[in-house]
């Protein structure tokens, strides 16, 4: 029987590990060889005695049966195997109903119980719910038809020990599949739970490990302050690690400051931020280029080569805006790749924009424009990615925008460097409520 069932299911049951649709399978099939087994003996017996109304009907149930098999062996579908036990019942039901004159007795209701059972474990709640429902009507349907045809008397079936078991048996089987397959279930549901917490806890540790590298890349706040005496970083990751960065670096008098944003964020962000930092490294001190626009022609540079090593043909990059301030003269140089830059002055917040193509591949490159400005005292340069401007939320859960953006920073430009940084991370985290961070989130700001 082992060997015979393989044969059949082996294949169908191989292909998948979803614990419900091989209870269907292995249940359609065991339900199939004991109908086959239990019900041959009651086929001949009720042919031997003369209830050859009964015998076409459960001859009926029987070839149809035997097809079931054949079915889940060679089309490897359960529903369409399903469907075939749910037609062959309906009609058999019926014609059962006519031959009984239309009476219901408790063979009948083990049958009825038999359908629902069969039809609420090979079908979702609905269309069980509906085959129920059909069955029912067409039950109604047959009652009357029951008088019409008029079956002999001497066709219906005696309550006896031999009618009576056979349904009762097969309820009796198909309530321990349906137990089994549930504590099967919740056995693999504990199993799969238990590796996928374990899985997640070892992802996890992983990314945490790895930010305590972003961290440990990423310029600390006392160098940035030592730089940069009156200036403040806002730095929200989407994720535990983040594709955006600020980056620092100081040559003689000059301060190279940057706000990048790479594609993605998560972990690929995250590497990508790591080239992006260790390039800028090399240009400002392998390379000696100290004027932004240079610097960032020879970033886009470096970053290409990064991946035209490997033969492929990945497109990633960054945006990124890139100053260096004269500390003695206050003399600012700016170059930015799509991301353009803030200057509080004169009552005014200024935006310089930046040239519009990325750091990397890019189809029709030009080199990047370099924009001097002379800054006086309590001017403010503002560097940001565009987690801010995408963040969906507010009252009505549009996008903040640039332009809530510039009136925050208008608002508040005046206000120390804490308070600024205090203030933006509020209004950023009440705008974003209870909606999901959809970007990575950095801004910097310097006040001179």
């Amino acid at each position: 029987m082992k060997k015979l069932k393989n044969w059949f299911i082996g294949d169908y049951l191989a292909k998948t590990d979803d614990v419900f649709l091989r209870s269907k399978i292995e249940l359609l099939y065991n339900y199939c060889v004991a109908f086959f087994l239990f019900g041959l003996p009651y086929y001949i017996h009720i042919s031997i005695v003369g209830r050859y109304y009964h015998a076409v009907a459960e001859g009926l149930a029987m070839a149809s049966l035997i097809a079931l098999p054949f079915v889940l062996k060679y089309t490897h579908n359960v529903k369409l195997a399903a469907w075939i036990y749910i037609i062959q019942q309906i009609i058999v039901s019926n014609s059962s109903i006519i031959i009984e004159n239309g009476e219901q007795n408790l063979i009948s209701g083990f049958w009825i119980s038999l359908f629902i059972l069969f039809s609420f474990f090979l079908f979702d709640i609905k269309i069980g719910a509906l085959l129920i429902a059909l069955m029912a009507l067409s039950g109604a349907v047959s009652g009357p038809l029951a008088p019409i045809i008029n079956v002999p008397a001497d066709q219906r079936l005696p309550m006896t020990p031999d009618v009576i078991l056979l349904p009762l048996f097969l309820v009796i089987y198909v309530t321990y599949m349906f137990l089994k397959t549930r504590k099967q279930a919740e056995k693999q549901i504990k199993e799969q739970k238990q590796q996928i917490e374990y899985k997640n806890k070892e992802v996890t540790d992983s990314i945490n490990y790895a930010q305590r590298i972003q961290k440990a890349i990423l310029p600390s706040h006392r160098l940035i302050e030592s730089y940069l005496p009156k200036s403040f970083v806002v730095y929200l990751p989407k994720d535990i690690v983040s594709g955006d960065f600020y980056w620092v670096e100081k040559k003689l008098n000059k301060v190279f400051f940057a706000v990048g944003d790479c594609t993605g964020h998560g972990v690929p962000g995250a590497m990508m931020s790591v080239i992006g930092q260790n390039a800028l490294n090399r240009v400002i001190n392998e390379f000696g280029i100290t004027k932004p626009s240079e610097i960032l022609n020879k970033l886009s540079t470096l970053v290409e080569e990064a991946f035209s090593k490997s033969g492929s043909d990945m497109r990633d990059g960054m945006d990124i805006t890139l100053c260096s301030l004269d500390t003695v003269s206050n003399h600012l140089e700016y170059a930015g790749a799509n991301n353009p830059l803030y200057i509080y002055s004169e009552s005014d917040l200024k935006e310089i924009k930046a040239t519009k193509q990325p750091i990397g591949r890019f189809e029709s490159k030009i080199n990047f424009v370099n924009h001097e400005v002379k800054l006086k005292a309590n001017d403010v340069v503002y560097l940001f990615t565009d987690g801010i401007a995408d963040q969906f939320g507010g009252p009505d859960g549009k996008k903040y925008k640039y332009k809530r953006l510039r009136k925050l920073l208008l608002q508040n430009y005046d206000k120390s460097h804490s308070e600024q940084k205090n203030i933006i991370i509020t209004d950023f985290v009440e705008w974003k409520g209870k909606n999901e961070q959809v970007d990575d989130v950095c801004l910097m700001g310097i006040k001179i």
